[in-house]
């Protein structure tokens, strides 16, 4: 592409008028002057680091508030969740004690007034206590004293006595279901 006469013309226009330019009070050298850029270029600088630095400082304050508050949360609810813990595991020890409180009683052969029970009777629950087996199977007025030795005597053995743990079986029938128990047979049919 060329350039016409009149593209010459103004071209040498513009640079004559550049050079005619004249300025009074600043000079070109004191216009850009080395010094006066570097420290405006130190200023400019050190501001940008200065702004680096504050959103630096805010973004961290602002992560260090978020991870705060996240521990904060974290920790309310592990408080939270051992409170929960620690009220269950209160609750179930109430719970046993109540329930050993009542085993207590009723394994305290005082609670088994002499004008109800016979000599026999409170004879095997004393030796039923003794012995740590469950009482409350045979503990009652309506097993003889040699029935309710039958019972412990199968209690003591880990045997299941519910298979002759009858007020309608005899000492001596429950003695047989027991012996048949412990030698391992069937007794289901013996006990129908």
């Amino acid at each position: 592409m060329g350039y016409s006469s009149k593209d010459n013309y103004n071209r040498k226009s513009v640079t004559d008028d550049i050079n005619n330019l004249k300025i009074d009070e600043i000079s070109m050298d004191d216009m850009f002057n080395t010094d006066s850029l570097l420290d405006l270029l130190d200023e400019v600088s050190s501001q940008e680091d200065d702004l680096k630095k504050a959103v630096n400082s805010k973004t961290n304050s602002f992560v260090v508030k978020k991870a705060e508050e996240k521990t904060e949360k974290t920790a309310e609810k592990k408080e939270k969740e051992e409170e929960e813990w620690l009220s269950s595991l209160l609750d179930d020890l109430d719970k046993v004690q109540a329930e050993e409180k009542k085993k207590a009683e009723l394994f305290d052969i005082n609670n088994y007034p002499r004008e109800i029970y016979s000599d026999a009777q409170l004879s095997e629950i004393k030796k039923g206590i003794d012995h740590n087996v469950d009482i409350r199977i045979y503990a009652d007025v309506k097993y003889s004293g040699r029935q309710m030795r039958e019972i412990r005597y199968g209690l003591e053995r880990n045997l299941d006595v519910t298979h002759y743990a009858n007020v309608l079986f005899r000492e001596r029938q429950m003695q047989q279901i027991r012996l048949g128990l412990q030698q391992g047979l069937d007794v289901s049919s013996s006990t129908n």
